[in-house]
């Protein structure tokens, strides 16, 4: 890089790998039969088998990295309660996914995109309470894009208000991103590797 260079100002992205994890849920209590919506129940296990379907259908082999994918897993909001956190169902040991973090209206959740019929499974044969409080309490399954992460936000809007600066020759756009919070090694160097890729690739270092 030249001198020249070395003098304009650059953007300072915010990488982050991984995202804070979700707050522990409080020691005592748990969930029991009385958490059980019945009425949405039987809904969900029909639908939420449904949008998992469509989820494996919707991942390009681009958006999958070291064969894992990242999906959301929207509440309803009588349900966004850490003693309701849907940690059974979404269990590395029964089926294959695991919690990432908490969003606004739900949970992102990581899984081999390969294991996502043991969770379909796992959601039509629950009998387990815990697990059937999960199922009454998860509103939908997408899958994640810049749709689900920025609602009705469009992204060209959201680049229109972004803070600009310029040295009299060239207007800059300053702002910050975070990668895709896998929390398997592999996948996150997959990201990684395609994040370097787009840099090099659409990046003038001149």
């Amino acid at each position: 890089m030249s001198s020249d260079n070395k003098q304009k100002p650059v953007l300072n992205p915010a990488l982050r790998l991984l995202t804070p994890q979700r707050p522990t849920p409080p020691r005592g209590g748990g969930k029991s039969r009385k958490d059980i919506n019945f009425v949405r129940l039987t809904e969900n296990i029909i639908r939420l088998q449904a949008q998992i379907d469509n989820v494996k259908q919707s991942y390009t082999p681009e958006k999958v990295h070291a064969g894992n994918v990242i999906f959301f897993a929207e509440m309803y909001e009588d349900r966004l309660r850490p003693t309701l956190t849907p940690d059974d169902i979404f269990n590395t040991s029964r089926t294959s996914s695991q919690l990432v973090t908490s969003t606004r209206k739900g949970y992102l959740v990581e899984s081999a995109l390969e294991s996502l019929g043991i969770l379909k499974e796992a959601i039509s044969t629950a009998i387990n309470v815990n697990t059937q409080v999960d199922i009454s309490s998860i509103k939908s399954i997408k899958s994640f894009d810049p749709v689900t992460l920025l609602g009705e936000e469009s992204i060209t809007r959201i680049w229109d208000c972004a803070f600009s600066f310029n040295d009299d020759l060239i207007v800059y756009k300053s702002f910050s991103f975070w990668l895709m919070p896998f929390q398997s090694e592999a996948s996150r160097l997959s990201v990684a590797k395609v994040f370097k890729k787009t840099a090099d690739d659409n990046v003038n270092y001149n």
